[in-house]
């Protein structure tokens, strides 16, 4: 039971670290992106990119914090990708906005990702019970042996 959690919960870091990493990749590259559209949609969108980026690097140790940001982060997609798709629909033809909507839905989905990953991707409650009533009965069934054979052992006695 021990070995499953702790395999669990190294899997889980693996898969937050891996998903943080993609989470990033894509940012990074919508916001390069920007550079190539026009001048006054990479102003207006720069900005909000920049933001997003704030939200995401924010340290969140608490679930209530790492909630209010994702909160946050899910209002800046909402208007990054309100803005977009009004350039979208200005300019459907235009290629340098369709690898910029292409990178956007990239971030988005990554940013789904690493958030289902943190929140929903946990140790389940009943594994923890049974290995707290593990312990819990190996302690008792170790003090019992411990009474029943009247010895008393320290540490240091278990010499090999």
């Amino acid at each position: 039971m021990l070995v499953f959690t702790f395999c669990s919960a190294a899997s889980r870091l693996e898969a937050r670290k891996l998903h943080l990493l993609e989470d990033a990749n894509t940012t990074g590259t919508a916001y390069l992106r920007t550079d190539l559209l026009k001048k006054p949609q990479a102003v207006e969108l720069q900005p909000l990119l920049k933001k997003y980026i704030a939200v995401h690097i924010q340290n969140n140790n608490s679930r209530e914090k790492a909630l209010e940001l994702v909160g946050q982060s899910d209002r800046l997609q909402d208007i990054l990708w309100r803005k977009t798709a009004r350039y979208m629909r200005a300019e459907p033809d235009s290629l340098a906005l369709s690898l910029f909507v292409q990178s956007m839905n990239e971030m988005f989905d990554a940013s789904s990702r690493r958030v289902s990953v943190i929140f929903y991707n946990r140790i389940p409650d009943t594994i923890w019970a049974c290995l707290y009533l593990s312990s819990i009965f190996a302690m008792f069934t170790i003090g019992y042996h411990a009474g029943l054979s009247r010895e008393r052992r320290s540490v240091s006695d278990c010499r090999s």
